[in-house]
């Protein structure tokens, strides 16, 4: 997800997620009767389950290496310091085909920009240096294909593989696509949001393009990619089944998205959930993204430490491979999904949500 966007996701983010304006969705929830409230700062402090003994914890870092803004190579490396200062074990990032991609050509022509590979480089490998297992995604590719044609299954193969004969070493996990439950893979083909037995078979071909991709490249990189988890609910969870039965033979990892925002019922529910997805396909389970937008029209920075926190301790008791909050700091002043303001100040729910990360 990207600061200053909301979490609700349609339409796809210079990064990995799609949205909707954070105005608009204010206006459907009030529309439906959802009423904001802030639980007092005691409350906010208190969590009282346990960590679970496996499960490690982490934050999406945003970063783009050629872009002139406050995401450079000095502050991705800040990020990684203040991660490890708050005994963070992850980081999730992802690579953008538009900045390491010159010119896209075809399959055998491809120019790449070395500046951005190289700054990428730069970044895994400082992340690996302070200990972080690095999560990695590559959300875009070619997007003025036909999903189905030869020509864009040649090209994403040849993308695929340049970008792990590079990275494949130092990426724990490595997530093709972002969230393509919800919008369609090739980003430039219609989605009418049905999972239907085609575009479940030719996502499956897909990844299994991208799967071949890496482990040759490195066997011991573990594959996945990811659903949506707004709004969670039974039926996003029958979502998320429908979408995994079909893809799971080329995925390593359950990778899933949740956001239970402000909603106690459902934080309560998301332990079962996990279990549930653990149980059904024998794998590990990592929660890829939670987290909670504050600004003025939504949430405040206590809402997010009371929910993300109790969010993190329900998720801790079904012990999974590891959790993500989205995101660490916001790109611009502190209206985001950061815990963290641009300035690397922590909004008054960080202590909270670090506190729930260690089991406090």
């Amino acid at each position: 997800m990207t600061a200053g966007e909301s979490m609700f996701k349609y339409g796809q983010s210079v990064r990995f997620g799609r949205y909707i304006p954070a105005a608009a969705l204010i206006l459907l929830l009030l529309a439906a009767g959802v009423v904001f409230f802030q639980w007092p700062d005691d409350n906010a402090q208190s969590h009282s389950k346990p960590k679970a003994a496996n499960t490690e914890y982490g934050f999406t870092v945003s970063f783009l290496p050629v872009d002139d803004s406050t995401n450079k190579l000095a502050g991705f490396k800040r990020d990684v310091d203040a991660l490890v200062r708050n005994d963070q074990e992850w980081i999730r990032f992802g690579i953008t085909g538009w900045e390491v991609v010159a010119d896209w050509g075809d399959a055998k022509s491809m120019e790449w920009n070395e500046d951005a590979l190289r700054g990428y480089e730069e970044a895994i490998d400082y992340a690996r240096s302070k200990g972080l297992s690095v999560y990695l995604v590559t959300a875009d590719g070619h997007m003025g294909l036909d999903a189905s044609s030869a020509e864009y299954r040649a090209m994403m193969d040849e993308y695929w593989s340049v970008l792990a004969d590079r990275f494949a070493d130092d990426a724990a996990v490595w997530q093709l696509y972002n969230e393509v439950d919800a919008g369609h893979y090739s980003r430039s083909t219609g989605f009418n949001g049905r999972l239907s037995e085609g575009y479940l078979s030719g996502l499956e071909t897909m990844l299994g393009i991208g799967r071949d991709a890496i482990k040759s490249a490195n066997p011991d990189t573990l594959v996945t990619t990811n659903t949506m988890g707004w709004p969670m609910s039974n039926d996003t969870e029958q979502r998320w089944v429908r979408f995994f039965d079909a893809i799971e033979s080329t995925l390593d990892v359950i990778a899933i998205d949740v956001y239970p925002v402000h909603y106690t019922g459902e934080i309560a529910k998301l332990d079962a959930r996990v279990e549930r997805m653990k149980e059904r396909y024998d794998k590990p389970v990592i929660v890829a993204e939670l987290g909670l937008q504050t600004c003025q029209e939504c949430w405040s920075e206590e809402d997010q430490g009371t929910y993300v926190a109790a969010a993190v301790q329900s998720l801790a008791q079904a012990d999974p491979m590891a959790v993500i909050v989205y995101e660490f700091r916001d790109e611009k002043g502190d209206t985001g999904f950061g815990v963290l303001r641009s300035d690397w100040s922590g909004k008054s729910g960080f202590d909270s949500i670090i506190a729930s990360m260690r089991g406090g």
